[in-house]
């Protein structure tokens, strides 16, 4: 019998290679919402700072010019923050498509698999049922042997 050949392994190939793409695709769009959140919390903090440097600089005399400035400035970090935020919620729906790519990418694979297995599991079936017909065969053969050589020992 043939040695076993799954005619679609080039396809689990390519699955196989479009499954580890995609995992690496998640792995880095999650490193990159990381990071934006990342950005997020140090606008956050910048923020908070600028707020802090307001109060104290409250506390003294202050110019219009001077409160002026400060408020500009944490309009910015405010602003910085809702860019940053709206960066990170688009690296987090990067990551849920990414995702989702990679379990149908998964998913792929799997089915390719199973249909490997089964064609596998039918193979050594058939190699199993031939080698038992061989073995009924030889079996046979050598009855047939045992038979004529004690026919002809008897002289029959």
């Amino acid at each position: 019998m043939k040695a076993f050949r799954f005619r679609a392994a080039r396809v689990l190939e390519w699955r196989i290679a479009a499954a580890d793409a995609a995992r690496g695709a998640v792995v880095r769009a999650r490193e990159s919402a990381r990071e934006a959140a990342e950005q997020v919390q140090a606008s956050d903090a910048r923020c908070r700072g600028a707020e802090d440097a307001l109060r104290a600089s409250l506390g003294s005399e202050v110019d219009a010019p001077t409160l002026t400035r400060h408020r500009n400035w944490i309009d910015r970090q405010r602003a910085a923050i809702v860019t940053h935020q709206r960066i990170h919620e688009e690296r987090l729906a990067a990551v849920s498509a990414a995702t989702t790519v990679l379990h149908e990418a998964t998913r792929r694979v799997k089915v390719l698999e199973r249909l490997r297995e089964r064609a596998l599991r039918r193979h050594t079936a058939a190699e199993q049922r031939e080698e038992m017909q061989r073995l009924g065969e030889f079996a046979v053969q050598q009855f047939v042997r045992s038979r004529t050589q004690g026919e002809k020992e008897h002289g029959h």
